[in-house]
């Protein structure tokens, strides 16, 4: 079975940003092989590959704005 992360089309990126993860999914975070993975957006200067949880409305409302203006290229959010 495909992880989370294939299916999630991660493919020739080497970083990624993972942002507010549940406890659940760190299992698949661990599972990753050779991808560094960045937790503060705020250290990101850009962003290629983002997986963000957010509960709330006005949280997606701050994430979006912040990954909108670090994504480059063709950047998955």
């Amino acid at each position: 079975m495909p992880s989370v992360f294939a299916k999630l089309n991660l493919k020739w990126q080497r970083e990624i940003l993972v942002i507010n993860a549940p406890v659940s999914f760190e299992a698949e975070i661990a599972a990753l092989k050779n991808v560094t993975v960045l937790r503060d957006p705020k250290k990101a200067k850009t962003v290629e590959f983002v997986l963000a949880f957010a509960t709330t409305r006005a949280e997606l409302d701050r994430l979006s704005t912040l990954l909108a203006a670090k994504a480059a290229r063709d950047a998955l959010l």
